[in-house]
């Protein structure tokens, strides 16, 4: 049977497929094995394949992606990047998600203000498209390298994992693992280099091994970036695609290291050791003046640019031969570890607490009122042990509101971030620290444009990319065994992208335009509703609260205003209704509206747990819609909490929308 009459081939129908797919994706190869000799497996399942040997063979005939290789450097597998290029650009399923050449994007009609939020609108693909061929199609290479362990509690097995994915593809589907669009193209060796003497040779060797195994891993980009490649596309054309190394996202240590400087030192320029509190334009380092550095330092000479740009001794860095690469601008601010944890926490809150004490500052965290979509620190933050990205983010939203009113006004000015600098010589002035000589206070002003770069992406593809994998090893010659296991793992995705592929083709075309047609009259009518509220709005489909009374709304819901404020609605949307508001009315309540929830406490289906508490959120509600609309602050606008939203009952009249 050809894969045309049976596409769930190698195995039998879609039931087998379906047994297998979640063999691969959540049974490991010991416990598939006696899953597969069972006497019920045997008997009634009865799938063709019987242990867990014929069970990888049958996996090993699916369609794979770029394959491994493994190089002799202390076991290092990688991939070729351009394979996964053309992979990636190739892809079906990024079909809408890929641009192919660059744009310019105006906020205003007459194109005076620039819009920055994809690759393709940044001035780097312009100016690289001029070094380039008529006809040519960047590729922008983004790369991403962490170190990791692949033991979860015990054990000192590590990896250094590098990722790619290209700036072609849409950044928000970039960055969802479940998408595929970053893949793992090589696990680096980690060599305690216990052959040297002192922890300086050490050092350097381990630095000279990374850029070794980079260097035999980047190769490929070289003739590539040159010449250019020939490769089918999503939309099934052909195009002369020049992978090019656009971007580097590393934290600052192996920031550091890519750009062959040591790390009490800054990788983007050679800034002063002196000077990095100041906000001066200090030179940017330089690929063609860095390689011949290194060069004069091995052949003997004494370069006094080796020491003015604090340079390590790595004299074949990977970089050196990439066409049309300046490592230096290619590596990405460290969001994460020196804006959110550095300056932010580890600086300015901590000064911010030793202002106010940590108690104080505890007990304001504490007694912020809850609401939708803020996060309500209900213990303070000091006793928070482990920050993840959006704890600093959920965090930051609201420190201004908590330091309000406990330290003076120029404290407040230089809380936030993006005012930092003009403000932060009150923090000397207190006696809070004795200068801003601080790297990661420098890193700020390389921030041009941040925005879909972060060192926190790449830590959520461990898991699957190195911790599954080495737990699916024997963790002996754990590398091949963990690029086999990955090779199968991404064999079962493209096979159940082809498979939903398949069924989609199936169906029926007129049925599809009927749905079509269908969604698109939807589509009209929320337009429609959203037109006459001047907004949209989410909500549930039905109401968790039925047949709510109306003396139950003024205690529970704590309404104690509802009649008459429903009969000054009455009279003004139904002027010659004769219909009026009664106590003995009973009402069908939601719990909540986009994100304003108004409800009282909802007991636990345990009764041993506590009951979920009441949430009456505070809104602004438009008074005034021409004042609002004609002013900048919070004109025509009125601060009011929400107690019930409800639907208006039939026998006072129709009305489209939910009430509150």
């Amino acid at each position: 049977m050809g894969v045309e009459a049976n596409p769930w081939a190698p195995f039998s129908d879609e039931e087998e497929w379906g047994l297998a797919e979640w063999l691969a994706k959540r049974v490991n190869q010991k416990a598939t094995d006696e899953f597969l000799k069972l006497a019920i497996t045997k008997n009634h399942t009865q799938p063709s394949y019987t242990s867990n040997y014929t069970f990888r063979k049958k996996l090993d005939k699916l369609p794979k992606g770029p394959g491994w290789m493994c190089d002799i450097v202390t076991s290092m597998g990688d991939r070729d990047p351009v394979e996964c290029v053309h992979e990636l650009v190739g892809n079906p399923a990024f079909k809408e998600y890929l641009a192919y050449l660059p744009e310019k994007v105006y906020a205003d009609p007459e194109g005076k203000t620039r819009v920055y939020d994809k690759m393709w609108t940044d001035d780097w693909w312009w100016n690289m498209q001029e070094h380039l061929p008529p006809g040519a199609v960047v590729a922008p290479v983004i790369l991403a390298s962490d170190k990791t362990n692949l033991t979860r509690f015990q054990g000192d097995k590590a990896a250094w994992l590098i990722y790619l994915t290209i700036g072609n593809i849409k950044k928000d589907i970039r960055h969802q693992p479940s998408k595929h669009a970053t893949v793992l193209i090589g696990y680096l060796p980690i060599s305690k280099m216990l052959h040297f003497k002192d922890d300086e040779g050490r050092q350097i060797g381990r630095y000279r091994l990374f850029h070794n195994c980079m260097r035999l891993v980047m190769e490929p980009l070289i003739d590539a970036g040159r010449c250019g490649v020939e490769m089918i596309c999503a939309d099934r054309n052909i195009r002369h695609i020049f992978p090019i190394l656009a971007a580097y996202i590393a934290d600052h240590p192996k920031q550091c290291l890519i750009a062959c400087c040591k790390e009490n030192h800054c990788p983007h320029c050679v800034v002063g050791t002196k000077q990095r509190g100041d906000h001066v334009n200090s030179p940017l380092r330089n690929v063609t003046e860095t390689r011949a550095t290194l060069k004069q330092h091995q052949n003997g000479e004494d370069p006094h640019l080796f020491d003015d740009h604090s340079l390590r001794a790595i004299h074949y860095p990977f970089w050196a031969y990439l066409p049309h690469t300046n490592i230096f601008t290619c590596i990405t601010p460290d969001i994460l570890h020196q804006l959110h944890k550095g300056v932010s926490k580890d600086h300015i809150i901590s000064w911010c607490a030793t202002i106010m004490s940590d108690t104080e500052f505890d007990a304001r965290f504490q007694a912020m009122s809850k609401f939708h979509g803020l996060r309500h620190f209900k213990r303070g933050i000091s006793n928070v042990s482990q920050w993840t990205c959006t704890e600093h983010k959920e965090m930051q939203r609201i420190v201004l509101g908590v330091i309000a009113g406990a330290v003076e006004p120029r404290v407040l000015q230089a809380a936030p971030l993006n005012v930092f600098r003009a403000n932060k010589a009150i923090f000397i002035e207190l006696g809070l620290h004795e200068h801003f000589n601080i790297l990661k206070v420098h890193s700020m002003c390389h921030y041009v444009h941040a925005d879909g770069f972060n060192s926190e992406s790449p830590e959520r593809l461990h898991i699957d990319y190195a911790k599954d994998a080495y737990q699916a090893s024997s963790k002996v010659d754990y590398i091949a065994q963990m690029t086999h296991w990955l090779e199968l793992q991404e064999a079962v995705f493209r096979h159940g992208v082809y498979l939903d592929w398949v069924a989609s083709q199936s169906r029926d075309p007129l049925a599809d335009s009927d749905l079509d047609a269908l969604e698109e009259e939807d589509e009209e009518e929320e337009l429609a509703d959203s037109d006459s509220m001047s907004h949209g709005y989410r909500m549930a489909k039905t109401c968790p609260f039925l047949n709510i009374s109306m003396s139950r709304l003024q205690t529970d819901f704590g309404a104690i205003d509802f009649i008459p404020a429903l009969q000054t609605f009455l009279a003004r949307q139904f002027p010659h209704s004769s219909i009026s508001a009664s106590e003995y009315d009973w009402f069908d309540v939601f719990k909540s509206l986009n994100r304003i929830r108004a409800h009282p406490a909802i007991p636990n289906r345990n009764c041993c747990k506590p009951p979920s508490p009441a949430h009456f959120d505070v809104a602004f509600i438009v008074e005034d819609r021409r004042l609002w609309e004609s002013s900048i602050g919070f004109d025509g606008l009125q601060l009011a909490q929400i107690h019930a939203i409800f639907k208006l009952p039939s026998q006072y009249s129709e009305f489209p929308h939910p009430l509150a």
